[in-house]
């Protein structure tokens, strides 16, 4: 029972919401206080929980801190992902009504996710604990808006191979809705004037998912975990890094460390994973590549030399 009382404490925007589901999907009645306390409660040991095993990897020598755990069996394929993002606070001082208003407006420079992640005084998402203030928790606008880490670490398997596998670019990236659709949401790109905003052809059902599923040379993910903090990166460097022990990743065959192009998830490269192979993600550096190809130029114009970098970007021709 425990564990479903949490479960709905975390998982619902307030403690109260997640007493009404228990009444309605469990048929038990644990007043919003209690599901607010054993949620609160069962957060911070696992918070506790976390920091120990971070100071424990920080307190192993340098010379021994990529040593495979014990009974660890490094995977084939290694990945580390990181980069950092927004969510919205509510703060316990805040009226509902007043909070709904200031949330509804974004910090300067960003737009509202569509599903924003809230963490009020009467809920907590994931059973973990609201962190301490940190230099991650910068004002902004709206002053509810807060920064946040977050990291992936896969466990793959690939075949080896001498030459790139996949040498040609995934359609994806060359079709005019599907590129100027992830420039937008990642880049915020303005609009080239002439943009076809329909295809000359009825859209097949899911072709990104069935191409990416057959995409020649793309590795399976056998086990993912994701961390992340509100605190700064000081903080969730080494959080990634003793996640990343834990699982035996520094012990791979390959190993591939993967971010945009922030200099704060590079300064966690550099300090941790630094004998990884970098790799840049190429749908951040598809934003530039396709704003870049479109400015002050019509979409006629512009197509033509996004399309013939965005290759060059995808063969590793990236000077030219």
């Amino acid at each position: 029972m425990l564990k479903k009382i949490v479960y709905a404490g975390s998982n619902n925007p307030a403690f109260k919401r997640g007493s009404q589901d228990l009444l309605v999907l469990a048929e038990v009645t644990v007043p919003a206080k209690q599901v607010e306390r054993l949620t609160e409660r069962i957060g911070q040991e696992r918070q506790d929980e976390r920091d120990a095993a971070v100071a424990a990897y920080l307190a192993r020598p340098l010379t021994q801190r990529e040593d495979p755990p014990p009974a660890k069996t490094p995977p084939q394929l290694a990945v580390v992902e990181m980069d950092g993002g927004r969510l919205q606070i509510r703060t316990a001082k805040d009226k509902p009504d007043e909070a709904a208003a200031k949330m509804a407006v974004p910090p300067e420079g960003q737009t509202a996710p569509a599903a924003a992640a809230v963490v009020s005084a009467a809920g907590v998402p994931a059973a973990t604990a609201p962190e301490p203030e940190s230099a991650a928790d910068r004002p902004t606008k709206s002053k509810h808006w807060r920064e946040d880490k977050v990291g992936c670490l896969l466990e793959m398997t690939s075949a080896v191979s001498d030459v790139d596998p996949c040498p040609e670019i995934p359609a994806v990236f060359v079709d005019p809705l599907q590129s100027l659709k992830l420039a937008q949401e990642i880049g915020h790109c303005a609009v080239p004037q002439g943009v076809p905003f329909q295809r000359a052809e009825p859209e097949e059902e899911e072709p990104a998912q069935e191409e990416r599923r057959q995409r020649p040379g793309r590795p399976e993910i056998e086990s993912r975990r994701v961390v992340a903090t509100r605190q700064d990166v000081d903080a969730f460097g080494p959080l990634l890094a003793a996640a990343a022990w834990s699982m035996g990743l520094f012990n791979a065959a390959r190993r591939a460390y993967v971010a945009d192009g922030s200099s704060e998830n590079w300064t966690v490269y550099k300090r941790y994973f630094s004998r990884w192979t970098a790799v840049l993600d190429f749908v951040h550096a598809l934003t530039y590549v396709y704003a870049a190809a479109m400015a002050g130029r019509t979409f006629a114009e512009g197509w033509p030399v996004y399309e013939r970098w965005i290759r060059w970007v995808w063969g590793g021709q990236v000077s030219r």
